[in-house]
């Protein structure tokens, strides 16, 4: 198979945007579906259409940097593992990253749920283990069974944020810059289901002793405070 390029179509959510260069404008996320029947319609055509445009993908998202593929038949989590593969992405191992503050149901090599909190909770934009020193480069979400209300994933474009930050407050974004950003976060040894970032520190580092965790986290360069004194 050939490299083929997808077209693109308007999206009604989407925002516009201004190239940096200058050149034109963008729509944040970039929609873009299928050319061709065959890689509507068929799961190996399209994951052979994936290898072939790696390449292209890759240049998109450092162009654009958001894309959303719709009618493309990744139907199952083996799907989309399949897909994330055939594009060339490694595989990032959440488990191993320590640190991730939601809970996450592992549903196969490669995808885990996005988030088990409860569905009242409110999930502020982030960046993916942001408070971390081992973050993914890149992150793909997929739908397998849609929301009958409600469910959209809204996408934040940080390079506008920026421009925004530095057009509008300078002077504290300037303190950022020079001063950084420390991350400090509360956690108890078990979890609690109730919390949107719930994740106790046991199941958060994969410890099971205080002392455990205090040699994972001096490995990473990570400090430790015990509130109430380490427990026994």
């Amino acid at each position: 198979m050939n490299n083929i390029v997808c077209v693109s179509f308007p999206l009604p959510e989407a925002r516009s945007r201004l190239l940096d260069d200058l050149s034109g404008t963008y729509d944040f996320p970039v929609a873009l579906e299928p050319c061709t029947q065959e890689v509507a319609n068929d799961t190996i055509a399209a994951l052979h259409w994936a290898q072939d445009s790696s390449e292209t993908i890759e240049r998109h998202l450092c162009r654009y940097g958001a894309l959303l593929l719709r009618g493309f038949p990744v139907r199952t989590p083996r799907d989309f593992a399949h897909l994330t593969e055939a594009l060339g992405w490694p595989n990032f191992g959440y488990e191993a990253s320590g640190g991730n503050a939601v809970r996450r149901n592992v549903v196969g090599d490669r995808v885990f749920t996005a988030n088990e909190s409860p569905p009242d909770k409110v999930i502020p934009f982030h960046h993916e283990l942001a408070q971390t020193t081992r973050y993914p480069h890149r992150v793909a979400f997929f739908c397998e069974n849609p929301a009958m209300r409600g469910g959209a994933t809204p996408l934040l474009d940080s390079g506008n944020a920026y421009a925004r930050l530095r057009s509008e407050f300078p002077e504290g974004l300037a303190e950022l810059q020079k001063k950084g950003v420390r991350y400090t976060r509360v956690m108890t040894v078990d979890d609690r289901p109730h919390s949107a970032i719930g994740r106790g520190w046991s199941d958060t580092f994969g410890v099971s002793t205080p002392q455990e965790l205090e040699a994972k986290l001096a490995s990473s360069g990570d400090k430790l405070e015990w509130l109430r004194g380490a427990p026994s």
